[in-house]
């Protein structure tokens, strides 16, 4: 059984280079985990395992059984806080 990695922002540019690297290529499941509609559904073309952080049944699913949680947060602007 492959162990389950958790991924946060599949949308974004840095996940965009790591996904061709691991998919179906490593030791790891991926499950990813998207908060916009339209990337949710881009994203699972390609990537079926993805899920809606806003549904709870989603989220429930996600993390059931996960061995790894990648956080990707968003990047650094000169205007946060």
């Amino acid at each position: 059984m492959s162990e389950i990695l958790v991924v946060t922002c599949p949308g974004g540019r840095q996940c965009s280079f790591l996904f061709p690297l691991l998919y179906n290529k490593s030791k790891f499941k991926l499950h990813l985990v998207a908060h916009i509609v339209e990337s949710t559904s881009r994203i699972q073309e390609t990537y079926p395992d993805t899920y809606d952080i806003s549904s709870l049944e989603d989220c429930c699913t996600l993390l059931n059984n996960a061995t790894s949680v990648c956080h990707v947060g968003p990047s650094l602007h000169f205007r946060e806080m």
